[in-house]
C-alpha cells in the first residue's frame, strides 16, 4: 500500500502542462468510442474506452496487485479509473511526453500507437499543447 500512495501523491504532483485528468479521459472516450459500440478490434477491446485484455494486466501491474478483472472493462466507473492509474504511471515515466504522446500511450504504452491511432488524438488535441 506504501507503494500505491506514494505513487498516487506523485502524480499528482506530476501533473504538468495536461489538461485535468477529467478531461484527457473524456478526450480517449471520444477517440475510442465515437459511435458508441462498446465491442472493437474484433471482439477484444470492450467498454466506453476499448480496453483490451492487455490493458487490464498492465493496470494491475501498475497498481501491485490485480485491482480489475476483464469484466471491468464494460463499468464506465472502472474502465475510466484504469485510463488514469495508465496515464498517471506515464505521466511519471514520459513527464515530457507532449499531450498527443501522452495519449497515444492509452493505446500503446511503449508509445507505439499506430499511425490510425496518432491521427485520431492529434485531432481530439489540435489547438491543445
Amino acid at each position: 500500500m506504501k507503494t500505491l500512495a506514494m505513487f498516487l501523491l506523485v502524480g499528482a504532483a506530476v501533473a504538468g502542462d495536461y489538461p485535468p485528468m477529467h478531461e484527457r479521459v473524456a478526450m480517449l472516450q471520444s477517440i475510442e468510442t465515437p459511435n458508441g459500440r462498446l465491442v472493437g478490434d474484433h471482439g477484444r477491446a470492450r467498454g466506453i474506452l476499448q480496453i483490451h485484455p492487455e490493458t487490464v494486466r498492465q493496470a494491475n501491474k501498475i497498481m501491485g496487485y490485480r485491482r480489475w478483472r476483464l469484466a471491468d472493462r464494460d463499468d464506465a466507473v472502472e474502465s475510466a479509473a484504469m485510463c488514469r492509474t495508465i496515464l498517471r504511471w506515464a505521466e511519471m515515466s514520459w513527464p515530457r511526453d507532449s499531450l498527443c504522446d501522452h495519449l497515444c500511450r492509452w493505446n500503446r504504452p511503449d508509445g507505439r500507437a499506430s499511425a490510425a491511432y496518432r491521427r485520431k488524438v492529434e485531432l481530439v488535441t489540435k489547438g491543445r499543447q
